[in-house]
């Protein structure tokens, strides 16, 4: 009798390890080219539903990479298939282990292939400070591609020219701490503080990288590459004229702005007296209504003007609000200069309105 016990336990055990790979059979994971996504398809609802619930049980990285942490990705239903979608674009070429844990004893794994194909050279879109002239204690820089790009590269691709060809030492700060937005595809690139503060080490030993009245060139190397590894078509340079150091508090009474005709949906221009930073200029200034609610419309800014055009006709009493944040394109603020004399507080400053009607 505790023999036929036995074998009963060992028939049962067989056959419990032996249900989930019959039960997994058909499952089966393909790399969709077009949406970049993964979608594993012969899951009943119930086990799709247990890895919607708990992502933690799908494991997802490359599969050269030793680690038990998976790369960041997003789980989602399409009718009776699990779509997982990286935070970023695979490598093409490359194998990725997929893991579903399903169980105790249930498991599912294989190797996501991803084709090779070429993709697009990633390309400058825009820059800003787009205009040639720029002040000689430019503080920020921004770059945006058109391709999300791979990062530990801008110390070697992006070099600061004179116009004999000679290089700007280090001109700008601590490369190896590039600053991407989140989907790596605009750049701030910030030159070095401390060689733009008057009397500070760096600015007294080194100078500041950029002189008054002198020409440079801004080169980003053609062995830049996005992060699917595909390089620029062609290096690009970019010429700058250095003009005189702004090293004053910005004060919007100063500006120049020219409103819509009430019921109209004419666009409100602002016209400033310097040239501003674009990335804060936009986020920073805003329309908003008599109970304070930002008013919806398009900013277009190039960084001498900004200009918000309204979703619907304009109404009385409509305000233009400056944030105290706000900076030049040399992060002088409201509150005070970026340059600012040693020990020099800057003031308080809230938020600056002006009434539109």
């Amino acid at each position: 009798m505790i023999c036929n016990n036995s074998l009963v336990r060992q028939a049962m055990l067989v056959a419990l390890l032996l249900l989930p790979s019959k039960a997994m059979a058909e499952v089966r994971a393909i790399f969709d080219t077009v949406g970049g996504t993964v979608h594993v398809s012969g899951l009943d609802a119930t086990r799709r539903g247990k890895l919607l619930g708990d992502p933690s049980n799908v494991f997802f990285q490359h599969s050269t990479v030793q680690s038990r942490h998976s790369m960041a990705f997003s789980v989602a239903e399409n009718k009776d298939t699990l779509v997982i979608k990286p935070r970023f674009k695979l490598r093409p070429g490359a194998n990725y282990l997929l893991r579903l844990e399903l169980g105790e004893v249930e498991k599912f794994e294989t190797t996501v292939s991803v084709q090779t194909t070429r993709s697009a050279p990633p390309e400058l879109v825009w820059h800003a400070p787009h205009n040639t002239l720029i002040p000689q204690n430019t503080l920020r820089l921004y770059f945006m591609f058109s391709e999300p790009m791979a990062k530990g590269q801008i110390r070697d691709a992006i070099r600061l020219e004179r116009t004999d060809g000679t290089i700007v030492h280090s001109p700008f700060l601590n490369l190896a701490a590039e600053l991407w937005d989140r989907e790596q595809r605009r750049l701030t690139l910030l030159f070095d503080p401390g060689r733009l503060k008057q009397g500070v080490g760096p600015n007294r030993t080194d100078g500041a990288p950029l002189q008054a009245g002198q020409n440079y060139v801004l080169v980003i190397s053609g062995t830049m590459k996005s992060a699917d590894g595909e390089h620029i078509d062609k290096e690009v340079r970019l010429p700058l004229a250095v003009g005189s150091a702004e090293r004053r508090a910005l004060d919007p009474d100063n500006w120049q702005i020219n409103a819509a005709k009430p019921g109209s949906k004419d666009p409100l221009v602002v016209h400033f007296d310097r040239l501003m930073d674009r990335g804060a200029s936009t986020r920073l200034i805003t329309v908003v209504d008599p109970s304070g609610n930002a008013i919806a419309g398009k900013v277009e800014n190039d960084g001498y003007s900004w200009q918000f055009t309204p979703n619907n006709p304009w109404r009385a009493l409509a305000r233009l609000r400056i944030d105290p944040g706000l900076e030049d394109v040399c992060g002088n603020t409201m509150r005070a200069p970026f340059d600012a004399n040693p020990g020099t507080i800057g003031k308080r400053v809230e938020a600056v309105e002006f009434e539109i009607y």
